[in-house]
């Protein structure tokens, strides 16, 4: 997505993957999930093949964290730079992460995720 940010593709693409998840393709008859990886160059990587690298990376953290999702690549280890949360509901964040082999980022996606779907009817 040439000129797009990654945070802009990550809208973009999780609004298509919904939308197809939801109502399928024509002629098709079995579900259609599907996992990206998102990539961003220069930010997450200098050179192409360093982006394709990262988006692999991303593409795979996807499938591992429960699939039919679009993820950024991110670093190792995310740093919240929060001081919403005090210092023990991060270190169980952090436990959690390493328990369910999953990135900080990750579980809190899914939180938010499930706090919209709550309040849907807000909306």
């Amino acid at each position: 997505m040439p000129g797009a940010s990654a945070e802009s593709a990550l809208i973009i693409l999780e609004e298509i993957r919904v939308y197809y998840a939801e109502h399928g393709v024509a002629g098709v008859d079995s579900p259609l999930d599907v996992s990206i990886g998102i990539a961003a160059r220069p930010p997450h990587a200098p050179t192409v093949e360093d982006a394709t690298r990262a988006a692999v990376e991303a593409l795979m953290r996807a499938k591992r964290e429960g699939r039919g999702r679009v993820v950024i690549y991110v670093e190792e280890k995310m740093t919240l730079k929060s001081n919403y949360y005090s210092r023990a509901s991060l270190d169980r964040l952090s436990k959690l992460a390493s328990a369910t082999e999953r990135t900080e980022a990750s579980l809190l996606r899914e939180a938010l995720d499930d706090l919209l779907k709550k309040h849907r009817d807000r909306l």
